[in-house]
């Protein structure tokens, strides 16, 4: 995407990039559609924003190009990234090394205590980066709030109306090992401090619907809450893992 450029999807909606800095959201934001805010320098959303959206993408990770023509919902199945910080993966060098650890470490979306966001009835809010810290409240009626940490985020549409929101798969920050000819190449290099980890201390609500986060670490220490009736049903996934076999692929 190119810096500060605007994309219109097919239904409508709108995609920006802002690539110059950290987007930070500290007011009031309100779309009668879906709103996708993508920005692999970071996102902030402060302790005084109130975002409401039919559906609320918040990325900093790359969005794919494949899904601004054809829209989240028309994946087919978990084979191509929806999201991911880089295109393709470098080589095992300590230049390589510091380059991609330094992208990855300001990928992280923040949500501040008090901040609000919420998703219109069967909608859903996805929060996607290397790191993941939600203190706010999310509240998705009927729909999903998505949580995941990871170089590349890959997405797949429930199969039956009744399942709500996507499954989703994370891969690690990779680069490529010096052993390049065997089997397993690949060096998973966000472990630690660096590990692609969500952090929830806040509130997530998704009544009838979906809370879903997904990472290599989790910290669950706030509310999730998923009611279900004899009608509809309602889950809650804590995915604590990475390295899905599709590694950059899509």
């Amino acid at each position: 995407l190119a810096e500060g450029s605007t994309l219109k999807l097919s239904d409508g909606s709108s995609s920006v990039a802002l690539a110059s800095g950290r987007s930070s959201i500290d007011g009031i934001l309100k779309a009668n559609g879906q709103f996708l805010l993508i920005n692999d320098k970071g996102i902030d959303i402060g302790s005084t924003a109130k975002v409401s959206a039919n559906n609320f993408v918040a990325s900093a990770l790359g969005i794919n190009p494949s899904v601004v023509g054809s829209g989240l919902l028309m994946q087919d199945g978990v084979s191509a990234r929806a999201f991911y910080l880089n295109e393709e993966a470098v080589g095992d060098t300590p230049e390589g090394r510091d380059a991609v650890l330094t992208a990855f470490r300001q990928s992280t979306v923040n949500v501040k205590s008090s901040a609000k966001i919420e998703s219109a009835s069967n909608g859903y809010v996805i929060l996607a980066g290397g790191t993941i810290n939600q203190a706010g409240t999310i509240n998705t009626p009927k729909g999903q709030a998505l949580l995941a940490a990871g170089a590349d985020v890959y997405l797949k549409p429930a199969f039956a109306q009744a399942m709500r929101g996507f499954s989703a798969e994370v891969n690690p920050l990779y680069v490529i090992g010096a052993n390049a000819g065997f089997d397993d190449p690949w060096v998973a290099l966000s472990r630690g401090a660096d590990a692609n980890a969500v952090t929830n201390s806040g509130s997530i609500s998704a009544a009838f619907g979906n809370i879903t986060l997904v990472g290599h670490e989790i910290t669950q220490a706030g509310l999730l809450s998923a009611s279900t009736s004899s009608t509809a049903n309602g889950s809650i996934r804590l995915l604590a893992r990475d390295q899905v076999n599709d590694r950059g692929a899509g």
